[in-house]
């Protein structure tokens, strides 16, 4: 945990003790991508029809949103792990880069999502959740890149914490 907490303090940019589960805005899944896919879309600057193929997001939007723990993984593929190896460079943070190999599918509204989870959170999921379980997911958005025409939005899930009954 202690590594998770470091990362997400580095994403955060916050230097201070604990996990600042405050820092990070309530959203959902769906309107997170949504909003990054209009954010990384839009056309070039001074390059009429000229369009980004990947884009950082060095600000590292922080979310809180709900979604269902579905208990699968599976090894982020080459594509990914550049991604975050590449993100993680810009921000002058590769040593971290090691932290992240899986994902884990997380539902929501019927949608599902393929997210880059720290190892060191990843190791509490079968301790603490079941399949079928309510989390709420903390995330620092580094942006994606195109597959074809479409994006492959790599937000990396920092925290997560199950969500009360009646919630």
């Amino acid at each position: 945990m202690l590594a998770a907490a470091a990362f997400a303090l580095v994403a955060a940019g916050a230097w201070a003790q604990g996990f600042d589960y405050d820092a990070f805005q309530p959203t959902t899944l769906s309107k997170a991508r949504a909003e990054f896919v209009e954010v990384a879309s839009q056309p070039i600057p001074g390059r009429p029809g000229a369009f980004l193929t990947s884009y950082f997001n060095q600000g590292g939007q922080r979310w809180r949103t709900p979604a269902t723990y579905t208990g699968q993984s599976r090894p982020l593929d080459a594509e990914e792990l550049k991604f975050i190896r590449d993100w993680l460079k810009s921000s002058q943070r590769e040593n971290l880069a090691g932290i992240f190999t899986d994902s884990y599918l997380f539902t929501l509204d019927g949608a599902e999502y393929w997210l880059p989870v720290q190892a060191p959170v990843a190791t509490f999921f079968p301790k603490e959740l079941r399949a079928g379980d309510k989390i709420d997911l903390y995330l620092v958005e580094i942006g994606g890149t195109r597959r074809g025409d479409r994006w492959l939005w790599l937000p990396l899930v920092s925290e997560f914490r199950a969500i009360e009954e009646g919630r």
